[in-house]
């Protein structure tokens, strides 16, 4: 999974997912490299000023998103051994100074920290950090525009992973759709960083509709078959509707959405209603990302 995917399937992410996007740089660090990114939470970006993090989404303040995402990137894929005290060039041409403690338990970027080293990407290295790394001479005064909207465009929002798509349904027990094979149609709504809203249908001749809240966890990394991914489990509970009967019940659900790229998004999870009987099923699936 490369360092963009990898970045859109966690809910650590999310601000930073977009603002590469609205920069242009997603394809490009989707590319070989390698590189080694830098990159700030979202909490990390929340700590900026809402103002700032709005006007830096304005396409008239582009070069300066661009500046500013690039002092995050390093050509080549450093790994944690491989950072030592000292200034790191950066593609923005401005570097930044690594910091190592002297019992190796933290390290640095200029005043930021990294949370997690060797996060790997199949072409880099992601480090995520505390802080939002700003590179040396940025002031506020050269961003444009200002208030809700620019002259040149609208303010545009960050938001959560959402996808819709279809799938299949592997039955395990019960009277329903969901006890059996069937068509599903999936869907993910990302409500903030932590929630989402997953409708889904399991379509034949008794169909179900499946309505769960989750509690979205951050990504992690997996190694299976000599190949190393990432998934973003969840969990959850909401309702379940027996269309035939119009019968309401209880179900819930967990799983992992595993990114395959940065426009699809795979889902594999157990859901188990409770309607009329208990019916449980496999739900697998992959998503379109928007």
């Amino acid at each position: 999974t490369d360092i963009v995917s990898l970045a859109a399937g966690s809910s650590s992410f999310t601000t930073l997912t977009s603002l590469l996007r609205t920069a242009g740089l997603a394809d490009a660090l989707q590319q070989a490299g390698p590189y080694t990114v830098f990159a700030p939470t979202d909490e990390a970006f929340a700590a900026l000023p809402k103002s700032v993090l709005d006007r830096l989404q304005l396409p008239e303040n582009k070069d300066v998103l661009v500046k500013i995402l690039s002092y995050h990137v390093v050509s080549g894929q450093l790994t944690a051994s491989q950072l030592t005290n000292g200034d790191q060039n950066t593609l923005s041409g401005a570097p930044v100074k690594i910091r190592v403690s002297s019992d190796n338990s933290q390290i640095s970027v200029n005043d930021a920290k990294i949370i997690q080293p060797n996060v790997q990407a199949s072409n880099g290295e992601i480090y995520p950090i505390n802080k939002v790394l700003l590179p040396p001479g940025f002031k506020v005064s050269q961003l444009q525009g200002g208030g809700g909207q620019s002259g040149t465009g609208t303010m545009r929002r960050t938001r959560p992973l959402s996808y819709i798509g279809a799938g299949g349904n592997i039955g395990l027990s019960g009277t329903s759709d969901l006890s059996i094979g069937n068509f599903t149609a999936i869907s993910k709504f990302g409500l903030t960083r932590n929630f989402s809203l997953r409708p889904s249908a399991v379509i034949g001749d008794n169909p179900l509709v499946l309505v769960p809240l989750t509690i979205d966890f951050s990504s992690r990394r997996e190694s299976a078959l000599g190949q190393s991914f990432s998934i973003a489990p969840y969990i959850g509970a909401g309702v379940a509707i027996d269309t035939r009967n119009t019968d309401i019940g209880a179900m819930v659900t967990g799983g992992v959405d595993i990114p395959l790229g940065s426009k699809f998004t795979a889902n594999a999870a157990v859901n188990a209603a409770f309607v009329n009987d208990t019916d449980v099923g496999i739900q697998l699936g992959v998503g379109y990302n928007f």
